[in-house]
């Protein structure tokens, strides 16, 4: 690796591929059910698949505005990709959030030993724009209780309705929870706590 990245540029690279990834599964979902036509420019690009390492995918002279581009591109593949399969087809929004918690209990987090590691594991597995944004605010810290909000919502422009990101997003936490004995309580699109299951 170049001596100008670091461990926290292939960091954000990863998260950025596991949303390439998530987006990826939907399209091929779409086409394997008539949803999609395999030939679409829209299904052609959020399923081709990138092999370039960070190093061959960045600009070394501008590693921010780099990853900031990749940000911007996995994002909005997939809000115009759920929003494109959902345009007048409302009834495959269920399909589409068991794909999102399929997702995520491929990438559990089962190794948790308490709800801030679970955290850990959140922030380590979803995209959330850059570290430079500090969007998350912790608001408790137990043992047995984590919890933040989200300061802005950096999701909304890729997405015609925002509502729909946050209900996916939510969908990953839970599916990579599944097998743990935490669970994820929301009561908005802003505000989360990873709690110990009641024995």
């Amino acid at each position: 690796m170049s001596a100008v990245l670091g461990p926290i540029h292939q960091w954000m690279f990863d998260k950025i591929r596991l949303q390439e990834q998530l987006t990826g599964e939907i399209a091929e979902y779409a086409v394997d059910n008539g949803w999609a036509d395999k030939d679409s420019a829209l299904i052609k690009k959020c399923t081709k698949e990138d092999t370039r390492t960070l190093e061959e995918a960045v600009d070394l002279s501008n590693i921010h505005g780099s990853l900031s581009g990749l940000i911007d591109a996995a994002e909005g593949d997939y809000g115009e990709l759920v929003t494109s399969l959902l345009s007048g087809h409302p009834e495959r929004w269920d399909k589409i959030q068991k794909l999102a918690y399929d997702f995520g209990t491929r990438h559990a987090a089962n190794d948790a030993a308490d709800p801030t590691e679970v955290y850990r594991i959140f922030t380590g597995t979803l995209l959330s724009g850059m570290p430079c944004d500090r969007v998350e605010e912790i608001t408790e810290q137990s043992a047995d209780r984590f919890a933040w909000d989200v300061t802005e919502d950096l999701h909304a422009p890729y997405w015609e309705d925002p509502a729909r990101y946050h209900e996916l997003r939510k969908k990953v936490m839970e599916g990579m929870l599944q097998d743990t004995d935490y669970t994820l309580v929301s009561s908005s699109w802003d505000h989360y706590c990873i709690a110990r299951k009641a024995s």
